[in-house]
């Protein structure tokens, strides 16, 4: 029997307020990639805010960010959309419509900041000061929408997930997401990833990782992550992994 998407959203709102002894918390395949892109969009919004448009270097080198944020949003939304929505599609026919409809601006939103990032780049004096303020407010955009969709995915998309699929049903599509991602380009997800989680999900995460990878790869991870950490957080992490370098 189908049921429909308010009835399942019904259905998690109860099982979640119910008065038993509390649960564990459920799986969340949204939680550490969504932590990864809000710091991201962060950093790089600040970035484009602060532009020197006078230095060419600072020009060069924002405009890269840009690009990698971009870049690293783009193959989010392609991930999302083939393994997450079949899954939703699949519980509830059109179970991933309005998230998948919010794809489509985001497409087209990375098409007005790549207009905005050339339009900086072909200009000059004043003109480029101009361009600099246009792709801050495009950007600023941009990152606001996503804040929003991505507290939409956690909160509906989770609630049809969590009432319809196991945990290690929910796992499998993360591994199969993970799987899916080229050894270069998860670098680039766990530069922003490692800063973004809290101590105790970084430890449990790389202390994971280091039972799947074989050592020297997982060294030149770690240094990688390492490099992107601040003293304290790379203390804690390499305190939770048994790891005494520097501690």
């Amino acid at each position: 029997m189908e049921h429909s998407l308010a009835e399942v959203r019904e259905h998690a709102t109860r099982t979640t307020a119910s008065r038993h002894a509390p649960r564990a918390p459920r799986h969340d395949v949204y939680a550490l990639i969504h932590k990864a892109l809000r710091l991201a969009m962060s950093d790089v919004l600040g970035r484009v805010g602060r532009l020197d448009a006078e230095d060419d270097i600072d020009v060069c080198a924002t405009t890269t960010a840009v690009r990698e944020l971009t870049g690293l949003c783009r193959m989010h939304l392609d991930k999302e959309e083939k393994f997450v929505h079949p899954a939703l599609d699949a519980a509830v026919p059109g179970g991933a419509g309005r998230p998948a409809r919010e794809h489509d601006d985001h497409l087209r939103a990375f098409d007005r900041i790549e207009a905005g990032l050339r339009a900086l780049e072909r200009a000059a004096g004043t003109g480029r000061v101009a361009a600099g303020a246009r792709l801050y407010r495009e950007l600023a955009l941009f990152c606001a929408e996503n804040f929003v969709h991505m507290h939409g995915e956690e909160v509906d998309n989770n609630a049809l997930l969590w009432a319809t699929y196991s945990d290690a049903e929910i796992t499998a599509i993360e591994r199969r997401i993970v799987g899916s991602i080229a050894p270069e380009q998860m670098l680039g997800v766990l530069r922003w990833m490692a800063p973004a989680m809290t101590p105790a999900e970084r430890g449990t995460f790389f202390a994971g990782l280091r039972t799947k990878l074989p050592p020297p790869a997982f060294a030149g991870v770690m240094a990688e992550v390492l490099a992107a950490l601040d003293p304290d957080a790379k203390r804690k992490l390499l305190q939770a992994l048994g790891d005494c370098r520097g501690v």
